[in-house]
């Protein structure tokens, strides 16, 4: 689904991300993990088309995207959760998903009943707050909003960026269970950026290290798990 072949993104004469190989393939949770200011995020941003890298290729479903407008990227229906959510408060709910079918109804004028249908079963309390600005959602709800809009979007592949980031504990672990959740009901592959290690490694497939913009490790996650570096540098192993 996704390929990512000697990925380097500057910011000016600064490096983010160096020569960074990895791919997601179809029905599978891939992570990377990696501490704050590691690149992770910048990864997902040149991936969905915000930043332009300085060198690499970007394959999805066979084709270079590496260059294209966010926009353009979004409509081949590679979809970016972003962190700190990005809903919209003065919209609804019901609105703010009805936001996410944009990209699809705007040219098949589809209806989407099963779409809806889908969100709310998995995030029963969005159906709770249907009729709610989106200010008034707590944290947690608020990242339900978000994740349920991409969902809404109709992706072939989804990627989340920080989804626990400022949740209480219990959330987080609501949250790792519906991501899960997700991808055994739709077979969608996700790319999961996460600086919770341990909830990550134990939701997702595969993981990838990401330290200072290069990838220091990589395997399936109950291997990570188990690396001692790995568990003193992100899991409070000593």
């Amino acid at each position: 689904m996704l390929k990512i072949e000697s990925l380097s993104v500057y910011y000016g004469h600064i490096r983010a991300v160096e020569d960074v190989s990895f791919e997601v393939n179809e029905g599978e949770i891939v992570t990377l993990i990696g501490g704050n200011g590691a690149g992770k995020s910048t990864i997902l941003k040149t991936i969905s088309g915000m930043i332009a890298p300085k060198n690499g290729r970007i394959v999805y479903c066979g084709e270079e995207i590496q260059g294209l407008p966010a926009d353009v990227i979004a409509k081949k229906r590679l979809l970016h959760c972003p962190e700190g959510r990005g809903i919209f408060p003065g919209l609804t709910v019901a609105e703010n998903l009805e936001v996410g079918t944009y990209i699809w109804r705007k040219r098949s004028g589809e209806k989407n009943e099963e779409d809806l249908e889908l969100v709310l079963r998995m995030f029963p309390r969005l159906k709770e707050r249907y009729s709610q600005l989106g200010w008034s959602l707590s944290g947690g709800e608020q990242q339900m909003l978000a994740m349920a809009r991409s969902i809404m979007g109709r992706p072939k592949l989804l990627m989340l960026d920080e989804p626990s980031l400022g949740l209480a504990p219990i959330i987080i672990q609501d949250m790792f269970e519906t991501i899960k959740r997700i991808s055994v009901e739709t077979k969608l592959p996700i790319l999961l950026v996460e600086q919770n290690a341990f909830m990550a490694l134990n939701t997702a497939d595969r993981g990838y290290v990401i330290e200072n913009g290069l990838i220091t490790a990589h395997s399936g996650c109950k291997e990570l798990l188990d690396d001692p570096v790995v568990q003193k540098a992100y899991l409070g192993v000593s």
